[in-house]
């Protein structure tokens, strides 16, 4: 079986109609995604809409906020005004079908979700998948991943995919040795476990696209051969910066900030 595994998406309609198309042609059988569809990005109810079909749908800190801000709970942890700006900006564009969805897929169940495929336990969550409410940005070095994930005692699946860090990585681990790779193709099946950060599909945050931020990305896992591809797409960068300056004027510095130099 072939699992599409992306995160991140960040309201960034274009970037995900890149990837289901791509999806299609790769003739994947499952999508899943790890989490932050929203936030960010001008197009939530667009985005959401296209996902009614996920085989598996991970809660991000972002549904996780805002369902915090419908429910007008205490939030868990501290952010910035600007994101919690977002947020709410986020919060006011959904429909009623939306929110509604928010509420419903933000239960402790959909943090972090575990299948079994031919004997093999596979683990999905947006963060740490030893505490996945944490919502923690962990993941820096080969030491963090392996003593905070797949050395854990509570972290029992081969496979572990996270998004949330926008920083796509991949450490395999054969008994007490761990290492970083940053290659496109992958060989998992002789690791003893292996921790896979996604790529941050509309919101890339790191050098491994070489400075060039108008792509976004998604793997691909193949559960027979336990290979993994990185993929990389391009997608329609300009109708991304249309949508924000349409849609989110008084977020045009923000997005700035984040690599969509062509704003105007």
């Amino acid at each position: 079986m072939k699992l599409g595994i992306f995160s991140d998406i960040h309201s960034n309609l274009p970037a995900l109609e890149a990837i289901l198309a791509d999806a299609e042609k790769q003739q994947v059988n499952k999508l899943i995604s790890l989490g932050d569809n929203i936030g960010y990005g001008p197009s939530p109810n667009e985005v959401l809409d296209k996902l009614d079909n996920l085989y598996i749908e991970i809660v991000g800190n972002h549904e996780h906020i805002i369902s915090k801000i419908i429910h007008k709970k205490e939030l868990d942890y501290q952010i910035n005004n600007k994101a919690y700006s977002l947020m709410q900006w986020t919060l006011n564009q959904l429909n009623d079908k939306n929110k509604e969805r928010i509420i419903q897929t933000t239960i402790f169940e959909n943090y972090k979700k575990t299948i079994k495929i031919n004997e093999i336990e596979i683990s999905f969550s947006h963060s740490n998948p030893y505490w996945p409410f944490s919502m923690q940005y962990y993941i820096e070095d080969v030491e963090q991943a392996r003593d905070f994930c797949l050395k854990n005692q509570w972290v029992k699946s081969k496979f572990n995919f996270v998004g949330h860090s926008h920083i796509p990585q991949v450490y395999p681990r054969n008994e007490n040795s761990a290492k970083r790779s940053d290659r496109y193709g992958y060989d998992l099946s002789e690791c003893d476990q292996a921790l896979i950060v996604v790529p941050g599909a509309g919101q890339p945050r790191e050098n491994f696209y070489k400075n060039e931020k108008k792509k976004t990305g998604y793997v691909i896992f193949d559960t027979e051969s336990q290979k993994l591809e990185m993929i990389r797409l391009n997608y329609d960068w300009d109708k991304m910066i249309n949508l924000i300056q349409e849609k989110m004027p008084s977020f045009l510095d923000y997005h700035k900030k984040q690599g969509y130099l062509g704003l105007k």
